[in-house]
């Protein structure tokens, strides 16, 4: 009995017998030739769908840009550049940009002489102030809170407040007064008063000129 060139079929001729037993071979082979056609159908629609991934898989386009990327060597100058490459703004960050801008918050400025300077003007022509706490931890300037304004000429004026000691102080032209209120008053001394119960002759006593002095009985 011949068979087919390709899957080998049974092929009776005009003088066999019709078998049984040859017709269920024939059967069995178109079966599992269908069987593994559709398996294997089924195995390229999933491998095109998994190739079609871009999720697994690169695109060409996303290929050609990897393949672009820089080297270590210019990944680490682009790292170490301080000049901000990539123009980020004051705002991106939540700072203050130079130009101004305004605090909702508090700003601490936590050592141990802590200032504060102001400028306006130009550069040739600036005038400036300090707001300056200091905690005398150095020992070079007194405990308080500064307040300094400075002239064009050179010259300057500073508040001074001391929490500590409740007192208030002005320093002008480099002179450092006092300044006295209810809680801090002036002693004779302070304002030139002498005091005694002898009668001075004028011209003979060792008084300090400008001072005042009282007699009491």
């Amino acid at each position: 009995m011949e068979q087919t060139t390709n899957y080998g079929l049974n092929k009776p001729g005009g003088s066999d017998y019709a078998r049984i037993d040859a017709l269920n071979a024939n059967m069995d082979a178109v079966d599992a030739a269908l069987k593994d056609l559709e398996e294997s159908k089924a195995e390229g629609t999933a491998l095109a769908a998994h190739e079609a991934d871009q999720v697994k898989h690169l695109t060409a386009a996303e290929r050609t840009a990897w393949n672009a990327k820089a080297d270590g060597a210019a990944t680490g100058a682009h790292i170490s550049n301080t000049n901000n490459p990539h123009g980020v703004t004051a705002a991106q960050v939540g700072a203050v940009p130079l130009s101004g801008g305004t605090l909702t918050g508090n700003l601490d400025i936590a050592k141990t002489i802590a200032s504060v300077v102001l400028r306006t003007g130009d550069s040739s022509n600036r005038l400036s102030g300090r707001l300056m706490k200091n905690a005398n931890v150095e020992g070079t300037v007194d405990d308080g809170l500064y307040l300094t304004d400075y002239g064009a000429d050179g010259s300057e004026a500073t508040l001074k407040i001391q929490g500590g000691q409740q007192r208030l102080r002005i320093k002008l032209g480099g002179t450092d007064y006092a300044v006295y209120h209810e809680g801090s008053k002036p002693t004779p001394a302070d304002i030139g008063i002498t005091s005694g119960t002898t009668d001075l002759t004028a011209g003979s006593s060792s008084l300090a000129s400008g001072t005042i002095y009282l007699v009491y009985e």
